[in-house]
């Protein structure tokens, strides 16, 4: 995974650019997908471990769970996730949150109205907490019994809460505790199944300030599953956060990788 500095949706010719090459990916994807029905109800709970000893003494762990509830017109999907990382005794690294979401969809099985909700703390990111209420619309670009490809865009709006105290900067400026802006969002998520064998999955999400177009958002991951039974896998993810303006003295992106073993119902 490479990470690069976001600009390639600057404004709103990129904003048009992007919104033209998604329709023409979809409907090309579209062409060639077949429908398959899900299980009315899956959850997912994952954890993850890792430590050293000797010279060093740092351990680490995570733990994550997720749920969807489907019914004939109407997706329920609910989750969160936690992690933390001490070294020698001092905590390194700590992060979590949670999300909530409704998809209701409108013109058969392919076109939905949706609403997410998502709650993130990481105060080692400058972050005390960000709430980001999502509406739009999306798109099932292609289902099929080894590939699941969807597509959303709408408008996000985001309240941030900043872990400093308002001071002086070196323009003389004043360094805000706290931040809300709506923003342009679009975002995409595929899976791949391989014969039931294993899993491979990833997403992909930005937002645009619509106050400032400098003020850019991403998030993006990836992962492998294999499946050792019904119920239970195990396998490595890697996810990357990125903040275009973050707050002073932090870095603009933060990558987190894990081996995690997951329990599975559906």
């Amino acid at each position: 995974m490479f990470i690069a500095d976001v600009k390639m949706f600057h404004g709103r010719t990129g904003m048009k650019t992007a919104l033209v090459l998604l329709v023409i990916f979809i409907t090309c994807v579209s062409a060639f997908s077949v429908e398959v029905e899900d299980p009315p109800f899956e959850a997912t709970l994952g954890a993850s471990y890792n430590g050293t000893g000797g010279n060093t003494s740092t351990h680490s762990l995570g733990v994550d769970g997720s749920a969807l509830r489907r019914f004939t017109r109407v997706h329920v999907d609910w989750g969160g996730n936690y992690l933390t990382a001490r070294s020698d005794g001092d905590t390194a690294a700590e992060s979590m949150g949670a999300f909530g979401g409704v998809k209701v969809f409108v013109m058969g099985s392919r076109l939905y109205a949706l609403y997410r909700g998502v709650w993130e703390r990481n105060t080692f990111a400058g972050l005390e907490h960000r709430i980001s209420n999502l509406g739009g619309l999306g798109a099932v670009v292609a289902k099929s019994a080894g590939l699941t490809l969807n597509a959303e865009t709408g408008v996000n709006y985001i309240y941030e809460k900043y872990p400093i105290p308002t001071g002086e900067v070196p323009d003389g400026s004043t360094l805000p505790t706290s931040e809300t802006f709506p923003s342009f969002h679009a975002g995409a998520e595929y899976v791949i199944n391989l014969h039931e064998l294993a899993e491979v999955t990833a997403y992909f999400g930005y937002d645009m300030s619509m106050k400032n177009a400098e003020d850019q958002l991403l998030s993006a991951g990836g992962g492998v599953s294999v499946f050792v039974a019904d119920w239970l896998a195990v396998g490595a993810s890697e996810a990357v956060a990125w903040d275009n303006t973050p707050q002073p003295g932090y870095e603009k992106y933060d990558l987190t990788s894990k081996l995690v073993v997951t329990l599975r119902y559906q």
